[in-house]
């Protein structure tokens, strides 16, 4: 509960924090985004035809954005040939970027993060909400706690004082 809190009492400067970070990502997103507007269906890719181009689409590789090596290879019947055929086409894409430096945050990348801030905030907001339910179901507990222990403890308080009056006695 206090690690919602904590979070909470933080969450006015996330924002700022986050907008800054896409400020910083803004390059590295433009490229991404660039990548994204080339198709592979739409691509004359060597021995990369309707069939490779689902199998493909089903191992979420779609675009030139999302070529990579790696995950080709361990798509079953891609060899080493036919990942570097595709690797080739998206570098080839690649060369084809121009960052402009002019061009703002993407006003989608802002919004997704309004989104999510959003929905972690009303995430928050409700944990916090919960406490008091939380804090009386526990007072109740602890209640019942100690109607159930507190005989046994003046049942075994009593039988030491009564050993300690037996033992001074003697």
């Amino acid at each position: 509960m206090s690690e919602a809190c904590a979070e909470l009492e933080a969450f006015p400067g996330e924002r700022s924090r986050r907008l800054q970070r896409l400020e910083a990502e803004r390059e590295a997103r433009q490229f991404q985004r660039y990548l994204d507007r080339y198709r592979i269906d739409r691509a004359n890719i060597n021995r990369i035809g309707p069939s490779r181009t689902a199998m493909l689409a089903s191992y979420g590789i779609e675009t030139a954005a999302d070529v990579d090596r790696r995950r080709i290879l361990s798509i079953p019947g891609f060899t080493r040939t036919l990942a570097g055929d595709l690797v080739q086409w998206s570098s080839g894409l690649s060369r084809g970027f121009r960052y402009n430096p002019n061009e703002p945050v993407d006003r989608r990348d802002i919004e997704a993060m309004d989104r999510e801030l959003a929905a972690r905030r009303a995430e928050l907001v409700s944990r916090v909400e919960q406490a008091p339910v939380f804090l009386r179901a526990l007072t109740l507990e602890i209640a019942a706690a100690r109607r159930r222990l507190m005989p046994l403890l003046e049942e075994s308080w009593t039988a030491y004082k009564i050993a300690e009056a037996r033992r001074t006695a003697r």
